[in-house]
């Protein structure tokens, strides 16, 4: 049995040694390539072992436009809980067509109410980034606040939700209280891709 024992700790310790050489491998071309640029990256890397290797991850990065896959996931959530299929239809008002913002959305529809399915709404939001789209679907979700809940049910913790795309467009400040650290955006990314949710 000792023999046994020795064997896996041996072969623990040998991985986590494997495993500190990636992560000074992977922190020394980040910071090769970041030489003489005025920039703050932080990057988080999953493992084939799931295991995350990170640089920088310390800090709180602004979510951007990021944070329409945490609308995304609320709004597929919701739709799940209630059986509503993606060809569900909702009715959108040009008074929530905000001008002034990207939004392919309102130049195919400008100035009038349309009717879309909320698979298109979700295509809008994440493939062409549509910040009208955006705010359309968190409210159908249940607002910022009830998205930032369901996010952190998932068990991410480093992060903030509490603006819409019309609240950042409205004071440009307000762009960075949307935030998360690399590790907790890739540990959302592998929840979304391994689990059921």
């Amino acid at each position: 049995m000792g023999l046994r024992y020795t064997l896996i700790y041996v072969l623990c310790f040998s991985m986590s040694i494997a495993l500190q050489a990636q992560q000074q491998t992977l922190e020394s071309k980040i910071d090769d390539f970041l030489k003489g640029k005025k920039a703050m990256v932080g990057v988080a890397v999953m493992t084939g072992r799931n295991k995350i290797l990170l640089h920088n991850n310390k800090m709180n990065y602004p979510l951007l436009s990021v944070f329409k896959f945490h609308v995304a996931l609320a709004v597929l959530d919701k739709m799940n809980k209630q059986g509503t299929p993606l060809d569900h239809i909702v009715h959108v008002k040009a008074s929530q067509l905000q001008p002034n913002t990207y939004s392919p959305l309102r130049q195919k529809y400008p100035n009038q109410d349309l009717d879309i399915s909320l698979g298109e709404l979700l295509r809008y939001s994440i493939s062409l980034s549509d910040n009208n789209a955006c705010d359309i679907l968190i409210e159908y979700a249940g607002g910022i606040g009830h998205i930032h809940q369901y996010i952190n049910k998932l068990g991410i913790c480093d992060f903030n939700l509490s603006e819409t795309e019309d609240s950042m467009h409205r004071n440009p400040s307000k762009t960075y209280l949307n935030w998360s650290t690399p590790a907790e955006m890739v540990r959302l990314l592998e929840i979304a891709d391994k689990k059921e949710l």
